[in-house]
Formats: structure tokens, C-alpha cells, sequence
């Protein structure tokens, strides 16, 4: 096992430890963090489609975002305004937090239940964000 593998193998097992797995035991449950994520998706979609009503950034097709190892927010996929939306939707700061809060805790609840289920998660494996016409959608992948 790499240092990687076990470093996050302890970090999940002490996430796991503070977060309870049921309504019984005191502590965060998985369906509380999969709420607060969930409220702060809605959040992200929220201001970014204000922002990109005012930018008039065609939606379709979808945007995707993710996280880059550094950090920041850019813009995946081959969107045709995918300049415009990096100027205007990933250097805003704002966006960008909100962002970094629902990647940050899709990764968490992922990690949960990756570990309530017994799966390992692919190391290469990568937070993506889309936003549709229809609504966002989030999902990993490489």
C-alpha cells in the first residue's frame, strides 16, 4: 500500500468515527452531509446561472467544472464558451468557494459511503460538476 492509499485510508477512518451512521448515536449521519451538500449545490447552481444570465453564456450544451489538484475551479468538457465561462464563472471568487464547498463535501460523503459499502475509490478518480438545462448533475470520474 502506497503512503498515498494509507494516508487517505486514516483520514476516512477518522471521518468515519466522527460521523455517525445512524439516527441512534449522536454525531453527523451520511444523510445529514448528503443534505448540507445537496443545500449547497443548489447554492452554486443558484448564483451561476444568475452569473450566467447577466454573461449571456449559452446553456445547452452543459457545463462541467472541476477541481484541479491545486485547488481551483475550471471548466471541463468542450464547452464552445469555455474561455468565457473560465473568465467569468471560475476566476469569480465567490463561485469559486461555493464550488470548493460542494466538491469538498461530495468527497466527504462519497468517502462515507464508499467505506459503508465496502469500496475502495480509484485513485485517479476525479469530482465533476455539470450544470444543464435542466439541472446540475455531479459525479466521479477520471
Amino acid at each position: 500500500m502506497n503512503m498515498l492509499h494509507s494516508r487517505e485510508s486514516n483520514d476516512q477512518a477518522t471521518w468515519s468515527r466522527l460521523i455517525a451512521t445512524s439516527h441512534t448515536q449522536d454525531g453527523l449521519t451520511i444523510a445529514d452531509i448528503r443534505a448540507k451538500a445537496m443545500r449547497s449545490l443548489e447554492r452554486f447552481q443558484r448564483a451561476t446561472m444568475q452569473r450566467i444570465a447577466v454573461t449571456g453564456i449559452s446553456l445547452p450544451p452543459a457545463i462541467e467544472f472541476t477541481g484541479t489538484e491545486e485547488g481551483n475551479m475550471v471548466v471541463g468538457g468542450r464547452h464552445p464558451e469555455a474561455d468565457l465561462i473560465d473568465a467569468e464563472i471560475c476566476c469569480d471568487i465567490q463561485l469559486a468557494q461555493y464550488f470548493k464547498e460542494v466538491e469538498v463535501e461530495f468527497e466527504l460523503l462519497r468517502a462515507l459511503e464508499c467505506e459503508a459499502h465496502g469500496t475502495v475509490r480509484q485513485m485517479d478518480e476525479r469530482f465533476h460538476l455539470g450544470l444543464t438545462s435542466t439541472g446540475p448533475i455531479v459525479y466521479f470520474g477520471r
